[in-house]
């Protein structure tokens, strides 16, 4: 099951959801329309509308269903119905299956639209792959990825490593981390270890797993400040772009590090 509780304090405006499944992304939507503090909580008006799939303010898409195609007027209308406030009041939320099948002539007209969107709306766009989707439309987004397999367990602890000492401003341990790294598929493992090494830091940042004992680890996680988590999102975001642009190894982990610390003290 995908962990979505580290977007709750600082709710992006656009989410790419990558290979996750139908149940998984509308949990997210259920999540995001409940503003109590421990959302989804299950007995508001809003999570009860949501669980009878009944949310007037959660608008669900699919192509062949109640879509029948994605075309640029499919967009538009999109776009207008942005700009009307929520029946309840609260959040809208567009739930986009199978998004991956917009063109770039849909794209490009989503794209103003989820760049400068209306306050209380959001954006989830369903997708086997972000690879289908614009730069423009990826830079504007958050992407959460359902892995076909955790990170193991070497790979996850490198990656809390990393993190901690970027947290730490140990630089030169810092460095040294990625000596070893010669390959672009080994970065590309340490990239989805990153997400979820984060994903757990960000986790007890907020009190919501206390079954890891390891007291250093939480010191670490207590000096990162919530909006820096979002931020170290976007940070493991690009470096996982650079990989896959198969760039020079050493500069883009050197560029890495830099954005690390970037993220966390300015």
């Amino acid at each position: 099951m995908l962990d979505f509780n580290f977007i709750k304090n600082s709710l992006p405006h656009a989410i790419i959801l990558e290979n996750a499944s139908d149940s998984e992304a509308y949990r997210l939507a259920s999540m995001i329309i409940c503003q109590n503090d421990n959302s989804p909580c299950g007995v508001c008006s809003d999570c009860i509308k949501a669980n009878a799939h009944s949310h007037p303010d959660i608008l669900t898409y699919r192509k062949g269903d109640n879509v029948e195609k994605y075309n640029i007027d499919f967009v538009r209308q999109l776009c207008e119905l942005a700009y009307i406030v929520p029946n309840d009041g609260g959040r809208k939320i567009f739930l986009i299956y199978s998004a991956d099948d917009l063109s770039v002539q849909c794209q490009n007209a989503l794209l103003k639209t989820i760049e400068e969107p209306p306050m209380n709306v959001f954006f989830i766009l369903c997708c086997s792959s972000k690879e289908y989707f614009l730069e423009t439309i990826l830079s504007r987004c958050v992407l959460i990825t359902q892995n076909d397999a955790e990170a193991d367990e070497k790979s996850l602890n490198t990656a809390i490593d990393i993190l901690s000492c970027a947290v730490l401003e140990d630089e030169f341990s810092l460095i040294c981390k990625f000596v070893g790294y010669k390959k672009y598929e080994d970065l590309r493992i340490l990239c989805e270890a990153l997400v979820q090494g984060l994903q757990k830091m960000y986790t007890m940042r907020l009190s919501l797993d206390s079954s890891d004992s390891n007291e250093n680890l939480k010191d670490v996680v207590r000096r990162i400040s919530i909006s820096s988590y979002i931020k170290l999102f976007d940070v493991i975001q690009t470096f996982s772009q650079r990989v896959n642009a198969n760039g020079n190894i050493q500069l883009i982990c050197t560029a890495f590090c830099a954005d690390l610390k970037r993220a966390l003290y300015k």
